[in-house]
């Protein structure tokens, strides 16, 4: 055997063989960097999200923490300091009319209206009762 018959001729490449490898490893590449930024996309937004339910969370928190606090300053700290009986509290619609934040509207008497109202008027007083010693 002579040493020409031993090795195989050179493959010659045609202009289509080459256009069908570019155009294969174009789209391979373009699938796989769509699947790339569509996960970044979606973790992204995943982050997003629980950044958003963390500030809820903390907001609530910080609510009920308030709401704790002013219902611990509001009850009295022995029984034995206060001999005389209390006065009646105020109805929740007496405390609503007497504060100046507050203007009744049609809805006034709805159910869970003024308990929603008294909410918000005790958060707002608690917010300006805190910003008070931070001004001075």
């Amino acid at each position: 055997m002579s040493s020409s018959s031993m090795t195989r001729p050179a493959v010659q490449r045609s202009d289509e063989s080459l256009v069908f490898t570019v155009l294969t490893v174009f789209l391979v590449g373009a699938a796989v960097l769509a699947t790339l930024g569509y996960m970044y996309w979606r973790n992204t937004q995943t982050q997003e999200q629980q950044r958003s339910e963390q500030r809820i969370y903390q907001r609530y928190n910080d609510y009920m923490e308030a709401s704790e606090r002013s219902a611990a300053r509001a009850e009295p700290a022995t029984p034995e300091a206060q001999p005389q009986p209390q006065p009646m509290p105020p109805t929740p619609a007496q405390r609503l009319l007497s504060h100046p934040g507050v203007t009744p509207g049609p809805g006034f008497n709805a159910p869970g209206v003024q308990s929603t109202g008294l909410l918000v008027i005790d958060a707002i007083d608690q917010a300006q009762a805190a910003e008070k010693p931070r001004r001075r």
